[in-house]
């Protein structure tokens, strides 16, 4: 049985990675400092809550993302469903991934989101050298918001605190 779990853990390790670095839809637009570059919208899944769409308009209203984002392999993190958004401001690229989760109870939905919720951050991204990608979880803890701007620009660094603070304060 550990074994399987290893080799189920590595799977995801490497999906995560794959997800993280791979083929991203990007045009360039520079109508705008704040501006969302992705493909065509993607249906999420609903459910009465409001679910990821409402999510993920809570984010847009917020300033955080705009538009719609490129679907993820979500299962990777335990999850049900995630976009990942690619902004710019300030000069620097910004990747804001959002995850809904349906069943927290799971072994790796339990896993990700309580490491995101104490350390801001969780392992398979520790071994990614992902120091610029922070994570915040939800207050109702269904969602998930992983955040990388590598930059240190004071405007970036309050955005990147502002988003953290706004996720966490969501579904109170």
């Amino acid at each position: 049985m550990k074994k399987l779990i290893s080799v189920f853990m590595i799977a995801a390790m490497v999906l995560s990675v794959a997800m993280f670095t791979g083929c991203n839809n990007v045009t360039n637009n520079n109508s705008s400092d704040t501006e969302n570059v992705s493909s065509d919208s993607k249906e999420s899944p609903d459910s009465a809550d409001g679910g990821f769409e409402k999510f993920a308009s809570y984010m847009e209203d917020g300033g955080f993302i705009k538009g719609s984002g490129d679907e993820l392999t979500a299962s990777s993190i335990g999850a049900e469903y995630g976009e990942r958004y690619t902004v710019s401001s300030g000069g620097s690229k910004i990747y804001v991934e959002l995850y809904e989760y349906k069943d927290t109870n799971s072994e790796l939905a339990l896993k990700i989101l309580s490491e995101a919720k104490n350390s801001g951050t969780f392992s398979l991204y520790k071994d990614l050298s992902t120091e610029n990608t922070v994570a915040a979880v939800s207050a109702d803890g269904k969602y998930l918001m992983l955040y990388t701007d590598s930059s240190t620009n004071a405007n970036n660094v309050q955005t990147k605190n502002e988003a953290v603070e706004a996720v966490k304060s969501y579904g109170k």
